[in-house]
């Protein structure tokens, strides 16, 4: 634990470091001046996605970026020399990047004055921020520069985020087609966020709560597997 906590130090520099904090106000301000002129019904309709989507990248592109930054400076070559962990090296970057997202979630929802509830919003932003950091180390080790991991991480993350058409209704709704949903790695995440915008919920909706927060852990579990066997593969026995 000692050593987590001085990795969170350490990261919590290097975020400032690298700009992440500095990209991650920048993020907030855009949005609110985006935001401020809408009516409270649009607000209420976008904000979910924008949390979503964009936070989502957020961890997903900047723990890429974090990553080839350390190789440069060949620190991740010393993982296998010094007695910090591989595990707690990634976990370290993500609850950093996690904490960003959750902070910036939570201020634009504040700012923008929309009911919700708080603690369904900070529960759906951890998940949906971890659960982006694990697939895209999962996919950035696989890469030896940023320029060759972003195009091809595009349409990836295109495919993870399919959500959103479900979230817009741009898909004819049938129940083949709602089943389908639940498969999905995302799905689950992108629903507790909405859910964490509705202020009336019932006792219907604290079930489909349940099996979203299984569902979303699930695929975190399942994702974190991949992205650490990955970097073994990739990184400390390459």
């Amino acid at each position: 634990m000692k050593k987590l906590l001085a990795l969170l130090r350490m990261d919590f520099l290097l975020a400032f470091r690298y700009g992440l904090l500095y990209a991650a106000l920048f993020i907030t301000l855009v949005y609110l001046g985006v935001f401020f002129p809408l009516s409270d019904m649009l607000r209420a309709m976008f904000l979910p996605f924008i949390i979503y989507i964009d936070l989502a990248i957020f961890g997903f592109y900047f723990l890429g970026a974090w990553i080839f930054f350390d190789r440069q400076e060949n620190t991740l070559s010393a993982l296998t020399i010094t007695p910090i962990t591989y595990k707690a090296y990634i976990w370290s970057k993500v609850i950093v990047l996690t904490l960003i997202s959750v902070v910036v979630s939570v201020f634009l929802s504040y700012a923008l004055s929309l009911s919700l509830n708080p603690m369904l919003l900070v529960i759906s932003t951890i998940l949906n921020s971890i659960l982006f950091c694990m697939i895209g180390l999962w996919i950035v080790v696989r890469y030896t520069s940023f320029s060759h991991f972003l195009p091809a991480s595009t349409m990836m993350l295109f495919v993870f985020e399919l959500p959103i058409f479900e979230y817009f209704q741009l898909f004819p709704s049938s129940p083949v087609g709602n089943l389908l949903w639940l498969f999905h790695p995302s799905f689950g995440s992108m629903k507790l966020i909405e859910l964490s915008f509705d202020c009336c919920l019932f006792g219907r909706d604290l079930l489909q709560i349940i099996a979203y927060l299984g569902m979303t852990m699930f695929w975190i579990a399942f994702f974190q597997t991949l992205a650490f066997k990955a970097f073994r593969k990739h990184i400390l026995e390459a």
